[in-house]
């Protein structure tokens, strides 16, 4: 799937009723499984310049390894598929987070127009405040509540989008598989597509 794919121009998406129509996911500890970097004696965090010197190796552990990979991917590739629209928004920086992303196969599904980090000018508008930018975005594609799906480790930048649309509050340290196959669920209801089954 190419960029084009995931962002083709659905206004008001092509899913009635109260159907979900777009994801806001966080990326550090919610995409990602935070690793302990010895050799940095740091946490990889997208906040830190450092993780552009990870090695592969790394980067596929930061994710979870493989087998998670698999699993981000057919549950992303599904929400694509569905018409639903994709965005990361993280306090991490978006130069950190992009290449990342590419070296396991998840930049496909989440144009880079739709990628805010802290050094994104939409989210420093608005001081870095999550929901702020869901309600801009929201605004310009006339999403209301119930089309829109936030995701976040953070109790504060959940607390920011509530009231401003349907929030889910993971465990800190990222979504297991299980829980991915749950939001895939959330998301298209009735389905009996999991996302830890096949590829995407």
């Amino acid at each position: 799937m190419d960029d084009s794919t995931a962002a083709d121009g659905r206004e008001g998406g092509g899913r009635g009723g109260g159907a979900v129509q777009c994801v806001f996911f966080d990326y550090d500890s919610t995409i990602t499984c935070p690793q302990f970097l010895e050799r940095f004696n740091a946490w990889a965090i997208s906040d830190k310049p450092l993780v552009l010197e990870m090695s592969h190796e790394e980067i596929l552990a930061n994710f979870g390894g493989e087998a998670r990979i698999e699993a981000l991917k057919t549950m992303l590739g599904r929400l694509c598929t569905a018409g639903i629209h994709l965005y990361i928004i993280s306090i991490g920086l978006k130069r950190c987070i992009l290449p990342h992303l590419e070296a396991v196969g998840l930049l496909q599904y989440f144009p880079a127009s739709n990628i805010f980090g802290q050094d994104s000018p939409e989210l420093r508008a608005h001081k870095c405040l999550k929901g702020k930018l869901i309600v801009q975005i929201m605004e310009a594609h006339a999403w209301r509540f119930e089309h829109v799906l936030y995701v976040d480790d953070s109790v504060r930048h959940i607390e920011g989008a509530q009231g401003v649309c349907r929030t889910q509050q993971g465990p800190q340290g990222g979504l297991s598989v299980l829980l991915l196959q749950d939001l895939l669920r959330t998301c298209l209801p009735g389905s009996a597509a999991a996302a830890g089954e096949g590829g995407g």
